[in-house]
């Protein structure tokens, strides 16, 4: 708690705008070379000042518009900053940059660091990107901070502007709470940025969840031990404080993930009503253990940290910030007294909750003071690591201290009991077993819940990654299928039209299941939909071998299978996927296709062989992942390349969707009611090609 309450204060210090020191300039011009990437952070650091000028001309995106009369403001808009510009909910901020030969060409991604209002980002006049809705009215403005990266590339050295056009009609709202109102951006090198995203999306994640799952636990837990036996009411007060803990710690991730600036603010707002609150049970909690009834001061304190709650969110003045340490100092001392008192009374488990909040002190205090910079840390990552170990040694003791009182409680309920009737004794014995029995399922029953709606989850999340709707083509039909297994696995196919005319499919399978194979789907359908156009299939499939390959996920990879049809021919590039299955309708039979190469992600540059497919009318071919030929039947035997060969023999001269129900009812029929052990998808394309 001392943590996030020392967090919490220290936010409206880091909230007002930074001076921050600039590479060398010449005038109003900041000169960047590949110099300025050689550091831990792979960043090059723009200046916070910028030629700033109020109102909305778009001319003033372009290289040529002279400057020099514009102001040199901050576009951060701190509480400093903004009262001495003209502000009126919109204007324009321009950066002259003198580019080295040596950053030419250079894949950097647009770091947007902060943003509390809407943005439309200009290169040399061009528009680049657009983060939320810029307007002059109020009422269109929609504020957006772009938590991924994005791609920058200087195409030319010498001198180039970025023009943001920029509008926050709330910024007198920002500015009043004590946060900054405009932006800051940084340019990263791509690859270090896009891995530090995705890392640090991968953590933050990980630690939301599994912080706040098991302070939710410990919730439920004690919440049905209360209600079991109402009497013991530390357990209340105790699930109250771990819910309330468990809240601040969700609250306190989410800030990471949200795209709101309003919504941030609000979030630090929530959080710090959830500290104080965190604070009350608490120390309700601790009145609980040592004393029969709850003492007249406890509702002092609670009256004070709720009051000085819901006055901190309308006024961020800094002598309510001062009051807040005061009572959190106060707070702190009083656990203290309350532990001494008991320890100097002998009350049972005293000792053990003493143990446990005096490290949990030591060790937050200790995380405070590295993340502070007050001091150097042990070793790397030992704040984080002092901080959890601080929580779960709390939680513990807490925890065997609630243990120990109710197991106690029951030995002289028991001993009570077997004085009055010894006969009771197994009947007694039964229904404590008997609940016992019941909170495990019921926590049982909740687990499975919570892993059932994950897994629903995983697939409308793989299921998201395919098409809404097929392409329509006088040249070919299209049909598609994709049978999601129990265990969601990484299945995905696409299409992209060309502006030739031509259409280009993809179907792929990536190894392994869950988290890891979604995120694979979801970087190779970004890449198919990026460059699909730019690229052969060759060199497409290639590119996102790399692009696999540069994310370091070990022993992840992608079977792909790349199709483009112009009219007249099929072409076909594989990478470790089933071949394809060409019906040719002229003879009846079946023929197949396959192009032999390494999955994506293992070998990049391996020689991926191309095929080339002439097609007539009436042909058909279908594309297909492993799981439909790996599908097993009671005997354990595999379903096989042959069935599907023969099935499309006797079936090719039908349409796709035809044909494709044929495939799936073969499936059905060889696996016998078992369910699937791996997705498969299939498609079916049957052309009618151009004169």
């Amino acid at each position: 708690m001392i943590k996030y309450l020392l967090h919490i204060v220290f936010l409206f210090v880091l909230a007002m705008p930074i001076a921050q020191a600039n590479n060398v300039q010449f005038g109003n011009v900041h000169f960047i070379d590949s110099s300025d990437l050689e550091n831990d952070y792979r960043t090059i650091y723009l200046p916070d000042l910028w030629q700033f000028k109020a109102g909305d001309d778009i001319s003033w995106s372009q290289l040529e518009i002279d400057d020099w009369d514009w102001e040199s403001v901050s576009t951060l808009l701190g509480p400093n900053q903004l009262p001495l510009i003209e502000w009126n909910g919109i204007g324009w901020f321009r950066l002259l940059i003198e580019v080295d030969e040596s950053l030419v060409g250079v894949p950097l991604a647009l770091d947007v660091n902060t943003q509390s209002g809407a943005s439309e980002i200009y290169h040399n006049g061009k528009l680049i990107y657009a983060f939320g809705v810029v307007s002059s009215d109020s009422l269109e403005e929609v504020g957006y901070q772009e938590r991924l990266p994005k791609s920058f590339i200087f195409t030319e050295a010498g001198l180039n502007v970025i023009a943001v056009r920029y509008s926050n009609h709330r910024a007198n709202q920002f500015v009043g709470s004590g946060y900054n109102a405009g932006f800051r951006y940084l340019l990263v090198e791509m690859n270090h940025q896009v891995s530090g995203v995705m890392k640090n999306t991968r953590t933050s994640t990980i630690h939301q969840f599994l912080f706040s799952g098991v302070l939710f636990v410990f919730t439920i837990i004690h919440l049905l031990l209360f209600l079991f036996y109402p009497k013991l009411r530390q357990n209340l007060f105790f699930a109250m404080f771990t819910a309330t803990f468990g809240i601040l710690n969700y609250l306190n991730y989410e800030v990471y993930f949200s795209t709101s600036g309003l919504a941030i603010i609000n979030i630090i707002q929530m959080q710090l009503i959830f500290v104080l609150l965190t604070m009350v049970f608490f120390l309700l909690f601790s009145y609980s253990l040592y004393y029969h009834k709850i003492p007249k001061q406890f509702y002092v304190f609670a009256l004070a940290f709720l009051s000085l709650g819901f006055t901190f969110n309308s006024n961020s003045d800094v002598y309510l910030e001062r009051i807040l340490l005061v009572l959190g100092s106060i707070f702190v001392l009083e656990i203290v007294r309350i532990l001494l008192v008991a320890a100097y009374k002998r009350h049972k488990g005293a000792l053990v909750f003493s143990v446990g909040l005096i490290l949990f002190m030591s060790t937050e205090i200790y995380a405070v003071g590295v993340n502070m910079e007050y001091f150097n840390a042990i070793f790397a990552g030992s704040a984080e690591f002092a901080s959890i170990s601080g929580i779960i040694v709390l939680l513990i003791t807490m925890s065997v201290s609630l243990s120990r009182s109710f197991a106690e409680t029951n030995v002289r309920l028991e001993d009570k009991l077997r004085e009055v009737q010894a006969l009771s004794e197994q009947t007694i014995e039964q229904e404590r077993i008997s609940k016992q029995k019941e909170l495990e399922r019921l926590l049982l029953q909740a687990d499975n819940e919570r892993k059932t709606n994950e897994l629903e989850e995983a697939r409308q999340l793989q299921l998201s990654m395919l098409p809404v709707e097929l392409p329509s083509l006088n040249s070919i039909d299209l049909s598609a299928r994709i049978k999601t297994a129990t265990e969601v696995g990484g299945d995905y196919y696409d299409f992209a039209m060309g502006n030739d005319g031509t259409i280009t499919m993809v179907i792929g399978d990536a190894t392994g299941h869950g988290v890891k194979a979604g995120i694979v789907v979801a970087a190779v359908k970004s890449y198919f939909k990026s460059f699909v156009n730019n690229y052969d299939l060759v060199p497409l499939l290639r590119l996102m071998s790399h692009g696999l390959k540069n994310m370091n996920l070990r022993m992840i990879y992608m079977a792909l299978t790349l199709a483009r049809f112009d009219g007249k021919t099929i072409n076909i590039v594989g990478a470790g996927m089933p071949p394809c299955l060409f019906y040719e309708s002229k003879t009846g039979k079946v023929k197949t296709l396959l192009s032999k190469g390494m999955p994506l992600g293992s070998m990049p540059d391996y020689p991926y062989e191309l095929i080339n497919q002439p097609v007539n009318r009436g042909d058909m071919m279908i594309m297909m992942s492993d799981g439909i030929m790996e599908a097993f039947n009671d005997n354990r035997e595999q379903l096989g390349l042959d069935a599907i060969v023969q099935t499309l023999v006797e079936s090719g001269h039908e349409s796709p969707d035809s044909v494709l129900d044929k495939l799936e009812n073969l499936v059905s029929t060889w696996i016998k009611g078992q369910e699937l052990e791996d997705d498969y998808t299939l498609l079916a394309m049957k052309f009618h090609p151009e004169n």
